[in-house]
C-alpha cells in the first residue's frame, strides 16, 4: 500500500453516523470509490478493542498484533490482510499507540478498491451514533459526517426491512429512534460544530457532484470524479446475501424516486402520526409538514403512542449508559472473548 505520510498520526479519520437507512451504505460506497480513501465494510472492532487496550501506554510490535488478532472474536469482524498487517506495524513500530493501530487495521481491511495511496481513513457506523464521545478521545482530530434523512422515508425503509436489521414494523417505533439517534449526535454536536457536517440523504442524491466535492474539502482530500460511479465496484460485495438483499437500490445510482417514495408508500394515517410525532424536529432539517392538524389532534396522538415512543428509546438510551460505562464495558467484552 503506498501510504503518502510518514507518521500514522497524520494520517485523518471521519466516521459517518446518524440513523439507520438514512443512506450511510450508498454514502460509503462513494467514498469506498475514493482512490485515496479507505473506508471497510461496516464493523465496530474501534469499540470492541477499546475497553481492553486504550489504556496501555507502551506498546510493542508483539502487543500490537495481539489486539489485531482479537477482533476475529469480536462484532462483525473485518477480513484482514495479514501480509500487510506484518508491513505495517514494523514500518511504525516505534509509533505504536491505540489510536495507531486502529489505523493499521483500517489500512489492512479488505476494500472493493484494493491497494490505493491513502490519504484519508473514512468508518460508517449508526451504531457509533452512541459512541462519539469515544472516538473524538481516540482520535482527537476526527471529524464527523452526521448523515439525515426525512423522517417519513426512514420510517417507511426501517419498518419494510425491519425484519432483516433487528426492527420492528411500527411506524411510532421508527420515528421514535429517528428522533433519539439525531437529538444525541445533535447534543454533542453543540461543544465542537467545526468538527461535525451535517449532510441531507435527499442533498446527496439530488446533487451527488456537488455535495460531494463539500464533502472530500471537509475530511481534507481531494475531489474524485471516481466516487459518482461507486456502482462500478459494487459487485465485489453482492457475494454476501445480507449486504444484497439489504442495499439492492445502489444498483441504481442516485436514484432520485427513493426521495418522495414514502408519499405513495405510507398510508395517509401512517403520514399524520410521522408528521405529528416528528414534523416540529423534522423542520430542524428542512424537512416541511404536509397535513394540517388542529392541537387537539396533536395532544390525542402524542397520549396514544407515548407508550410506543419510550419502548423505542429503551434499547438505545441504555446503549448510552452502557458505552460511557467503561467498567462495564470491559466486563461484557471480556465475557463474549471468552465464549468464543
Amino acid at each position: 500500500m503506498n501510504l503518502l505520510r510518514n507518521d500514522l498520526s497524520d494520517l485523518p479519520v471521519f466516521f459517518i453516523v446518524g440513523r439507520g437507512r438514512c443512506g450511510s451504505t450508498l454514502l460509503r460506497s462513494c467514498f469506498d470509490a475514493h482512490p485515496n480513501v479507505t473506508i471497510p465494510p461496516e464493523s465496530r472492532f474501534v469499540q470492541y478493542l477499546y475497553y481492553r487496550y486504550h489504556q496501555i501506554k507502551k506498546w510493542t510490535p508483539e502487543l500490537a498484533l495481539r489486539a489485531i488478532s482479537d477482533i476475529n472474536k469480536s462484532f462483525e469482524p473485518l477480513l484482514l490482510d495479514h501480509r500487510r498487517v506484518f508491513e505495517l506495524v514494523k514500518k511504525y513500530h516505534n509509533n505504536l499507540s491505540f489510536p495507531a493501530v486502529c489505523k493499521i487495521i483500517y489500512l489492512s481491511a479488505s476494500t472493493a478498491a484494493g491497494d490505493k495511496g491513502i490519504h484519508c481513513i473514512g468508518d460508517k457506523n449508526p451504531r457509533y451514533t452512541f459512541y462519539i464521545r469515544q472516538l473524538k478521545n481516540i482520535f482527537p482530530d476526527a471529524r464527523f459526517i452526521h448523515l439525515v434523512r426525512d423522517y417519513r422515508a426512514n420510517a417507511l425503509a426501517v419498518t419494510r426491512a425491519a425484519k432483516n436489521i433487528g426492527e420492528t414494523k411500527s411506524v411510532p417505533i421508527a420515528l421514535s429512534r429517528w428522533k433519539y439517534y439525531n437529538r444525541t449526535i445533535d447534543k454533542i454536536k453543540r461543544s465542537c460544530p467545526h468538527r461535525f457536517y451535517t449532510l441531507r440523504y435527499e442533498d446527496l442524491v439530488k446533487e451527488p457532484d456537488n455535495t460531494l466535492r463539500k464533502l472530500c474539502e471537509f475530511v481534507g482530500v481531494k475531489f474524485s470524479a471516481a466516487m459518482l460511479n461507486y456502482d462500478t465496484r459494487l459487485k465485489n460485495y453482492y457475494h454476501d446475501p445480507a449486504f444484497s438483499k439489504l442495499h439492492q437500490s445502489l444498483k441504481t445510482p442516485f436514484d432520485k424516486a427513493k426521495i418522495s417514495e414514502w408519499q405513495e408508500k405510507l398510508s395517509r394515517h401512517d403520514i399524520k402520526v410521522c408528521e405529528i410525532l416528528a414534523g416540529n424536529y423534522g423542520q430542524r432539517f428542512g424537512y416541511q409538514t404536509t397535513r394540517k392538524v388542529t392541537f387537539a389532534m396533536k395532544a390525542l396522538y402524542r397520549i396514544i403512542y407515548a407508550p410506543l415512543i419510550r419502548t423505542g428509546k429503551i434499547r438505545f438510551m441504555l446503549k448510552n449508559i452502557f458505552y460511557n460505562c467503561p467498567v462495564f464495558m470491559r466486563l461484557f467484552y471480556n465475557f463474549i472473548q471468552r465464549k468464543k
